[in-house]
């Protein structure tokens, strides 16, 4: 199959309001993630945008700054994961589905 005849089946304006409208859902889905048993959680918006953290006043007590580091880190990597796959459950649809690898760039 020619490349070129299956560029010409899609429809750039229709590419285009589908991008639109995942986008739209994207503002809307959330995700969280904690660590620690709670101590530490993070919610996040489907543009991932962080949009709460929350720490215990256990975690803050204890003086442990490279404990309460990689709770934090922890905690964004769960959001990260959960964010990821509620995007890929949204987006089955369009595009056949938003694809992600294994992990985002940059993420330990």
């Amino acid at each position: 199959m020619n490349p070129m005849d299956l560029l010409k089946q899609f429809n750039v304006k229709d590419l285009q309001a589908k991008y639109q409208e995942m986008q739209e859902q994207l503002k809307t889905l959330q995700a969280s993630g904690t660590a620690g048993g709670g101590i530490v959680t993070i919610r996040m918006t489907g543009l991932m945008e962080v949009t709460q953290v929350e720490i215990a006043q256990e975690a803050v007590e204890d003086g442990d700054t490279e404990m309460l580091q990689d709770l934090v880190r922890a905690a964004f990597n769960a959001a990260m994961s959960n964010l990821k796959d509620k995007i890929q459950e949204e987006t089955a649809g369009a595009f056949g589905g938003f694809p992600f690898p294994g992990r985002f760039p940059g993420q330990v």
